[in-house]
């Protein structure tokens, strides 16, 4: 069963399609980086940066056939899964993050996807201002110079300030996909968008590789793709509504998926609020 999600746009208002011209394609792809890296269909971004001019049209082609059906091809939906070390004993398997290593034609598609709906998550400001990630003009720094100017306030007025710090396990890896549809659903998005979202997020493969070592392909049930242009943006959605949870006095801060709470105490009152 699905939790109650209310709509946070009227009815008439949606996103649900996106128009590919050979210039926004080609403005994509000359931003690329010059990797040789090779994806699991064994094409590097570099190849698609020298050969913007010529792969702009026949891209734009594809991506509009592919978004209006909904669909994308089987092997974009494959992954080559590179562990990055985030520091500790490199022998505990938990020390590592996931990096999914992906088909760059379809990063190509997804960035484009991504620009378009940003801009309408803004004109309709659907993304809270307390969250600093993924977003444009937004940083770790502006998390910070927020919450420091905060705190600098309550120290001239003589309060006291309680914080706590939330980290989420697995957080990325743990989303799940029908509810992640029934907000998207909730902020408007829908149509062959929506559509197209469901089959990026469906039937998708992966597999280890660590060295020259590939472990056996593994099926994904769950969780935003790590490494790929949407995901980040998709987390953001599913997670945008918790601000919602806290009283006025609480201030909350986010940055992707890292939680941070604090209120200034002026009372003993305000401390078991901030407990509760």
């Amino acid at each position: 069963m699905l939790p109650e999600f209310d709509r946070f746009v009227p009815e008439d208002v949606e996103f649900s399609n996106v128009t590919f011209t050979p210039e926004n394609v080609m403005k994509v792809m000359r931003k690329l980086k010059n990797k040789t890296s090779c994806g699991p269909d064994g094409l590097p971004s570099i190849l698609f940066r020298k050969l913007a001019s010529h792969l702009a049209i026949p891209l734009s082609l594809l991506f509009n056939n592919a978004i209006s059906v909904g669909k994308i091809p089987d092997d974009w939906k494959k992954a080559i899964i590179t562990p990055i070390s985030k520091g500790g004993l490199a022998s505990d398997v938990c020390n590592y993050r996931p990096i999914s290593l992906t088909s760059v034609a379809c990063k190509i598609i997804e960035r484009v996807i991504v620009q378009h709906l940003l801009s309408y998550l803004s004109l309709h400001r659907l993304i809270s201002r307390q969250q600093h990630g993924f977003l444009l003009h937004k940083f770790t720094t502006t998390n910070l110079l927020e919450t420091m100017n905060d705190w600098t306030l309550a120290i001239d007025s003589r309060d006291g300030v309680l914080a706590a710090y939330i980290d989420f396990a697995k957080a990325f890896d743990s989303v799940s996909h029908p509810k992640l549809y029934h907000k998207l659903q909730g902020y408007g998005i829908s149509g062959s968008v929506l559509a197209w979202i469901k089959d990026f997020l469906s039937a998708r493969t992966q597999c280890t590789r660590v060295g020259d070592s590939v472990l056996n392909i593994e099926y994904l049930v769950s969780g935003i793709i790590q490494g790929s242009c949407l995901g980040p943006i998709l987390f953001v959605l599913y997670i945008n509504d918790i601000v919602q949870m806290f009283d006025e006095c609480c201030t909350c801060k986010l940055y992707a998926d890292d939680l941070k709470l604090y209120m200034c105490i002026s009372s003993h009152d305000c401390t078991s609020t901030f407990q509760k």
